[in-house]
């Protein structure tokens, strides 16, 4: 048996090892799930007869502690579920790359087989089968060629040499082939074609930009990261790639996929990006188009852009309508918006038309203790946030009038005789109309979309003169 076919055998047998662990973790977390669900709906079954014997005395001590009993054991179950959903998946293809490592000091190399997961025995020896590609330790696949390399690790820096790279091809649980490469290959068409030509000349064809891309994915220093580069470039896949890496990284500090949105140029991008995180290891991301993320503050696109950008062409190429391009201009520069900052400021302090809120008759908040609460945030918060928080406050102080007066309402028209029977829907009914017309009144001045303030800023000539003053 020669050397390429050895090699082939054990990397078949060491895929067969991993594919028997996945098979007995996917048993056991199917067990252990079962078991929760029965647990789950026993538990369910008895507090729902706790509830019925104590609804006139309201949630007690035991109640509560097993409803929190309930939410705990539903997140251990949607964990799991997870868990098993991502070990299936990992069965049909559990890795793609390996490298030797000898860290100096010791006498021989580690091997290191990289996947979208770790797959590791918790329960056993502790054995780990594959690394996440996003560990410190994967770096040095991406970034270093064969020789001398070297990674951080939360204890410092490791140095040594890599001795060997490998990249692999396996679908539906079969190696279908593999090859050894100085560099990261990710063209399939090459891959194979490597896989198949064992010289030299042919393992060096390509050059790639793969360590420099790698630098950017696992930056950590740089808070704020632009990536500059022609169409077709990687651009898109470096920012995807960052955020796999910074979600399994920052899910210590709470970082999760509910903080991170994507801004797509269009649905048919979003597609793309959906299609693509889950093959790095993360979903669920949220993302949203321009034209969505423009509505969602109130700015619906009510023209065709397409059509707008082909009249824009269109009249370059006739030298026609040079008011409408310099207009656009203006509004693309840094003076315009200078301008909207400047005005923003204005309107929220001179524009916005606070009132004095009252219910059943007695004022609940005045305008300059509302207008104090708007204009005292140093926080940075957006104006449509702060009124958001300023709803919040007047609605809590409602809520204690409207109970207050719900059970004043109820007293008096019980006492009625003509609403002996009713008594307590006719209060209610009265006490929602009064509720709505104090939330009526806040509105007036606490809704208001972007578009409309935008609009303000061209309304008044004179006072736009003074905005743009300097």
């Amino acid at each position: 048996m020669d050397e390429n076919s050895k090699e082939f055998a054990y990397e078949k047998r060491y895929l067969e090892s991993v594919l028997s662990f996945l098979k007995r973790e996917i048993y056991d977390i199917r067990e252990a799930l079962d078991i929760r669900k029965r647990i789950l709906h026993r538990e369910r079954r008895e507090l729902g007869i706790l509830v019925s014997e104590n609804r006139s005395s309201g949630l007690s001590a035991d109640i509560s502690q097993s409803i929190a009993e309930d939410r705990r054991q539903l997140n251990a179950i949607n964990m799991m579920a997870k868990l098993l959903d991502r070990d299936k998946k990992l069965l049909a293809s559990p890795y793609f790359g390996r490298f030797d490592f000898i860290e100096d000091g010791e006498s021989g190399p580690e091997k290191f087989y990289i996947g979208l997961h770790n797959v590791y025995d918790t329960g056993g020896d502790g054995t780990i089968y594959v690394y996440d590609w996003r560990a410190p330790i994967c770096s040095m696949f991406y970034r270093n060629e064969l020789g001398r390399a070297s990674y951080t690790a939360p204890g410092g820096e490791i140095s040594g040499e890599i001795t060997l790279k490998r990249q692999y091809r396996i679908e539906n649980s079969k190696l279908k082939y593999f090859f050894d490469s100085s560099l990261v290959i990710n063209d399939e068409v090459l891959q194979e074609t490597l896989a198949h030509n064992a010289s030299p000349q042919m393992r060096n064809i390509v050059r790639t930009i793969q360590s420099e891309q790698d630098l950017i994915i696992r930056n950590s220093e740089s808070d704020l990261l632009i990536a500059q580069g022609s169409a077709g470039s990687g651009k898109t896949t470096i920012a995807l790639h960052r955020i796999a890496y910074l979600l399994y990284h920052s899910a210590a500090k709470g970082l999760t996929s509910k903080n991170i949105i994507i801004l797509s140029l269009s649905r048919v991008f979003s597609k793309y990006i959906a299609s693509v995180l889950p093959s790095l290891g993360e979903e669920n991301v949220k993302e949203i188009t321009f034209d969505e993320l423009a509505d969602s503050i109130g700015i619906s696109a009510d023209f065709d852009r397409v059509e707008f950008v082909d009249k824009l062409l269109s009249n370059e190429r006739n030298g026609s309508d040079k008011l409408l391009k310099s207009a656009l201009t203006f509004k693309g520069s840094r003076e315009f918006a200078v301008i909207l900052e400047r005005f923003l400021r204005y309107y929220t302090h001179r524009l916005i038309e606070f009132t004095d809120i009252s219910y059943d008759g007695k004022i609940i908040a005045n305008r300059e203790e509302i207008k104090n609460i708007f204009l005292r945030d140093k926080t940075g918060t957006p104006p449509l946030s702060r009124m958001r928080r300023i709803e919040t406050i007047l609605k809590s102080r409602i809520d204690i009038r409207q109970k207050e007066m719900h059970k004043r309402l109820q007293d008096k028209f019980k006492a009625m005789p003509e609403h002996q029977f009713d008594y307590k829907s006719v209060a209610r009914l009265i006490s929602i109309k009064r509720t709505n017309k104090a939330l009526k009144q806040i509105m007036e001045f606490t809704r208001f979309s972007a578009m409309d303030v935008y609009k303000a800023l061209f309304s008044d000539f004179g006072r736009f003169k003074r905005i743009c003053k300097g």
